[in-house]
């Protein structure tokens, strides 16, 4: 729980920090996992291909 309280998550063993960015996560993570999508042209989403465990 004290890393929650930092800012730190880890879903299904990707690592997510409050500096994190979609596109650190691009280049270190399998995109077999996520979809990327774009909501508009300011925004951009990242979605589990299965529910993470």
């Amino acid at each position: 729980m004290s890393n929650l309280k930092k800012g730190d998550l880890e879903i299904d063993g990707v690592f997510i920090f409050p500096n994190c960015k979609l596109d650190d996560i691009k280049t270190k993570e399998s995109s077999s996992m996520f979809k990327f999508i774009t909501l508009d042209s300011h925004n951009k989403s990242l979605r589990f291909l299965k529910a993470p465990k």
